[in-house]
């Protein structure tokens, strides 16, 4: 997979994809297996905004009992059994507990029953899976059994809990990257760094983009018969820029959520804790709930949702956004005692708004396929929106399904192979740990198209996001990627000047060898004696 911009100058696509966040690498390889001639560029780094800042959960539907939609939940269903068959490894059953009160909608035997009807709907939920990869049924814990896995909760009324499954990712950014290789295999061109400044137009007829290179600083002209924007919480401004007032069918407003990183495992499995915030569910849960997932050697928690009214641009986390919601999960559950000094790693991003101003329902549960031919007259163009990891995939081939029809002679895509071959998950720990991060890094830059050493070392690999990145690591990796690009001395102060503001942006901090107050207050023990031992 390598970045060829005089490639991407030179050829007339069927299809450009703008935006490589998960939706647009997989209406990438969508396309691409349908044999479709297709390009595929982002502004940044392939997923570094919204999909990169993912909960890390493919949902398999049992939440939304809560909200009565049995058509969401056999596609939520369908679509974690997709991911588990495509990642294999790379994505793993995960179970979850919801204490259970009193005897109403979220009481005891309310639950029981919505675990039966689950059951029922989703009785194909493990069909073609390996027997690791297969969600196990739901089931109910007594009182003392809860109180023995989940020490310190409120005694009052509390009769048990409910335990369901979703699917956890083990590492969004590899399957990400994974999917714009299998788009590039299909002959797909990719490019990173490129950003669409503006859709070119002949009467009401779109061409392409105008595209500038943000590396070489290059402009350049990508001609295509259809566009398709997939730039997320980016899509209104882009089309805007554009002079098109085409952005009817999507949503107007957005939503900031985000999630935090703390070291240490809370449990080996998810817990949900309700808040003091309302939820947007119809049924039962009247209030917000915050989920405690073990991942890794790490808990993630989240996730806070606010009105976002700014720009997607100016997006960002602030200690006092961190603050405040460690303090609301601690008041839900106390035991957890959560502090910032525990904070290993924040992220965040926005998704779609409903536009109700019911700050109770806030978040769009709909996906948009718009179609600017028929909403707005405009040939050639689609933007794609989506609001779940789960429904990527899904959402990818229905756009394609739709965009064929402009494509007489294109095949209808083939059956998708896996992404990843069993044993990959393993194999992929031991070359992107510590002691492979050479090779690792190497490969990441020569193959994956990782231009940055924030590439290398946010997006390649997860030891940041894990709280395990040593100091030894920078050094090993700016080395790795100065060889592999032919880095100045200046340059390579430019670069780790870069990586250090990345850091900062998601309030995270190196765990060194010896403890510095340049570079933060977390130290990682195990890791450091790996280091010495190297």
């Amino acid at each position: 997979m390598r970045r060829d911009i005089d490639m991407l100058a030179s050829r007339h696509y069927d299809l450009l994809v703008i935006g490589g966040g998960i939706q647009g690498a997989c209406v990438a390889r969508e396309a691409s297996e349908a044999g479709l001639s297709v390009a595929l560029i982002d502004r940044q780094d392939f997923g570094a905004a919204t999909s990169h800042n993912s909960f890390k959960l493919i949902h398999a539907g049992f939440r939304y009992l809560q909200h009565a939609d049995i058509k969401r939940i056999r596609q939520f269903a369908a679509e974690t059994r997709r991911w588990l068959r495509t990642a294999p490894g790379f994505i793993r059953p995960l179970p979850f507990v919801l204490p259970t009160y009193g005897h109403g909608t979220r009481g005891r035997e309310a639950l029981y029953v919505a675990l039966k009807v689950y059951s029922l709907l989703t009785y194909d939920r493990n069909s073609g899976l390996s027997n690791d990869a297969r969600l196990p049924s739901g089931k109910m814990l007594s009182r003392a059994k809860l109180l023995d896995c989940v020490p310190g909760l409120s005694t009052d009324g509390l009769r048990g809990a409910v335990v369901w499954y979703d699917g956890q990712l083990q590492d969004a950014d590899r399957i990400l990257v994974q999917m714009i290789r299998r788009a590039v295999d299909c002959g797909a061109d990719a490019a990173n760094y490129l950003e669409a400044i503006r859709l070119r137009k002949t009467s009401n007829v779109v061409e392409g983009v105008d595209a500038v290179d943000r590396i070489s600083g290059r402009e350049l002209v990508i001609r295509s018969k259809m566009s398709i924007v997939c730039c997320g919480p980016w899509s209104i401004s882009f089309l805007g820029k554009s002079k098109l007032d085409i952005s009817r069918g999507l949503a107007p407003s957005l939503v900031k959520g985000i999630n935090v990183v703390v070291r240490g495992r809370r449990f080996d499995f998810g817990l949900g804790v309700a808040s003091r915030h309302k939820s947007d569910a119809l049924l039962g849960a009247s209030k917000r709930m915050y989920l405690v997932t073990p991942w890794h050697d790490c808990s993630v928690i989240g996730t806070t949702h606010e009105t976002y009214r700014d720009h997607p641009s100016d997006f960002s986390i602030t200690i006092g956004d961190v603050s405040t919601f460690l303090d609301e999960v601690n008041e839900a559950y106390p035991e957890l005692e959560l502090s910032m000094d525990e904070v290993v790693y924040c992220y965040g991003g926005l998704t779609p708004g409903n536009d109700r101003g019911d700050s109770a329902r806030l978040r769009s549960r709909i996906s948009a396929i718009v179609d600017h031919r028929r909403t707005d007259g405009v040939e050639g163009l689609m933007t794609v929106v989506g609001v779940k990891w789960t429904t990527a995939q899904d959402l990818a081939r229905r756009a394609i399904k739709h965009a064929l029809r402009y494509f007489p002679d294109a095949r209808n895509p083939r059956t998708q192979p896996a992404l990843f071959e069993d044993g990959d998950y393993s194999r992929y720990l031991a070359a992107s740990s510590s002691d492979g991060l050479t090779a690792w890094v190497t490969q990441a830059a020569n193959e994956e198209m990782a231009i940055n050493l924030s590439d290398a070392l946010l997006r390649r690999t997860n030891l940041i996001a894990r709280g395990e990145l040593l100091e030894t690591d920078v050094d090993l990796a700016t080395d790795a990627m100065a060889r592999v690009h032919g880095w100045s001395a200046d340059e390579v102060r430019r670069q780790r000047a870069q990586f250090r503001n990345e850091l900062e942006e998601h309030l995270s901090y190196l765990a060194p060898l010896v403890p510095s107050p340049e570079f933060g207050r977390h130290t990682s023990t195990g890791r450091a004696e790996r280091a010495e031992e190297r």
